[in-house]
């Protein structure tokens, strides 16, 4: 059970399946690559996005305190500028009354009522570099007065805390292309030079509907700029729209980035796993020449025990043979029978035959016992085989099946051309026996740098798993004329060749037996 276990276990790891699990997982491990890749990608676009909201947000924040501590500030001025209204508006009042620089008269249109403010400017002379709030009131008699107060502390107010400061602030992110403040008109407010088209009313209409929602949309390439639009209110009256241009041109940097990182990681996983595969394979493979080198000391172990034994069998009975044959042919030579003579002298006779064949039995299983030493040359494979041909044809008609030699290409061994020719003979019949009629027998000889290996195959019926590491065993056969000594032969002249035997199931059915000589 064990045995079978780990030859599944062996088929599992051959090249082929590995290289299919090799493939499945590089291409499970470039699925997850490009998933990560895209998921990245997808999360990055979200903080962007999140990223000019929360710069959006601060902006607006910061923009309506601006706004309401300037208009507060404005308020004061008027507040200011209305304490002396009643003194401006008295029709006594001279044009040069108090200071020239604070009070002035001036002509207005004659469709104002009287006290109707008509002019209200900041303004800052060039010269002076002072700043003042100047308000003016229609007197109703076509002319108007004209107030100013001191102003430096709102201009101050406007550079370092106004709308125009926080949007130069958000200038300063990197990231940030454009912001901007605009009407229906015109832009009211920019921190740069906006070279886009302002909104179209439609779109106005569409944010100031939505004064709670953010508008996110692409510009141009998606990859390249997006833009946050977001309504602004002060006091419940509409201001205009902010619309800030986010750049996310570091999406090309992080997509290279992460690509060179994924190749990576894809190059070493794809390393990692085919080398463990390798190893996997390896292993699998040391256990194989564990496993055949321990089948290949048993059988060394065995046929030694079956050649002492058959020596000393061989031994044993050869001497009362001989004397046995030698006293028949006396008997047969010296003597007659008074009665019958024909039928004696013809009885001894087959008892000298007997004899004969049994002492050649002994000789088998001497030369099993001591095998003469094999008389290697080179042999051209090609033509060997070729002379083989019409005796294996031969055999194969016998049995009414096919016996087809292919050779790969051509080729030389260094070997007993004898024992090889014996070796491919026993083989040979032994696959014809076990093949039905029209069976089929092949002879596959083929060579790498290292190895020459013939492959002896049939479609018989195979042999049982129970009997497989038998039948290499002096005398034992499952044919009813076998002597139990071909296959033990075969085996023991593949050994003094330098070579090695073993027996492979052959799919769907059938027996290949697997020699494999060193290439000197």
């Amino acid at each position: 059970m064990n045995t079978n276990r780990f030859s599944t276990l062996i088929n599992l790891i051959k090249p082929l399946n590995l290289g299919i699990l090799f493939l499945i997982l590089t291409l499970a491990a470039v699925i997850n690559a490009l998933l990560e890749y895209n998921q990245s990608k997808a999360d990055l676009h979200r903080m962007k996005e999140e990223h000019a909201r929360l710069l959006t947000g601060q902006v607006i924040t910061g923009s309506t305190v601006a706004l309401n501590a300037d208009r507060a500030m404005v308020n004061r001025l008027k507040e200011h500028l209305d304490v002396t209204r009643n003194a401006i508006l008295n029709p006594a009042l001279n044009s040069k009354a108090n200071s020239a620089d604070t009070l002035f008269s001036i002509s207005v249109p004659d469709s104002l009522e009287p006290g109707e403010i008509y002019l209200q400017k900041l303004e800052t002379n060039p010269v002076t570099g002072k700043s003042w709030f100047f308000q003016g009131w229609a007197t109703g008699n076509t002319k108007g007065v004209v107030a100013g107060v001191r102003a430096d502390h709102l201009i101050r107010f406007r550079q370092e805390n106004g709308l125009g400061f926080y949007l130069a602030e958000l200038m300063k992110h990197d990231e940030v292309r454009y912001a901007l403040l605009q009407d229906s008109t015109d832009i009211l407010v920019s921190a740069t030079d906006f070279e886009g088209s302002l909104l179209s009313e439609t779109e106005i209409h569409t944010i100031f509907h939505h004064p709670d929602s953010l508008f996110i949309t692409a510009l141009s390439d998606p990859d390249t700029l997006i833009e946050v639009k977001k309504a602004v209110f002060l006091d419940g009256t509409a201001l205009g729209i902010f619309r800030i241009g986010v750049s996310v041109a570091s999406w090309d940097t992080f997509s290279t980035r992460m690509t060179r990182r994924l190749t990576v990681a894809l190059l070493l996983w794809s390393g990692l796993a085919f080398s463990f595969l390798l190893i996997i394979y390896l292993m699998g493979k040391k256990e194989e020449l564990v496993r055949r080198l321990e089948q290949h000391q048993v059988l060394e172990d065995k046929a030694k025990n079956q050649a002492e034994l058959a020596a000393g069998v061989a031994h044993e009975l050869r001497n009362p043979l001989n004397a046995i044959g030698t006293l028949v042919q006396q008997i047969d030579k010296d003597f007659t029978s008074t009665q019958n003579e024909e039928e004696f002298h013809h009885l001894l006779r087959i008892v000298r035959q007997e004899t004969l064949r049994m002492n050649e039995k002994i000789t088998s299983f001497l030369q099993f016992a001591r095998p003469a030493a094999p008389v290697k040359r080179m042999i051209q494979i090609e033509k060997w085989a070729r002379e083989l041909e019409p005796e294996f044809n031969a055999i194969g008609i016998s049995k009414s099946c096919k016996v087809i030699i292919s050779i790969a290409e051509k080729h030389e061994l260094l070997a007993d051309q004898i024992q090889l020719t014996e070796i491919l003979r026993n083989l040979v019949k032994n696959a014809v026996d076990s093949v039905s009629e029209k069976g089929l027998v092949s002879v596959e000889l083929k060579s790498t740098s290292s190895v020459f290996r013939i492959l002896v195959e049939d479609n018989g019926s195979g042999i049982p798993d129970d009997i497989k590491s038998r039948v290499f065993d002096l005398y034992f056969t499952t044919k009813p004329d076998g002597t139990g000594i071909g296959l033990a032969m075969v085996r023991q002249m593949v050994a003094v060749n330098g070579g090695s035997i073993r027996i492979e199931d052959r799919k769907p059915s059938g027996t290949r037996f697997i020699l494999e000589f060193p290439v000197e």
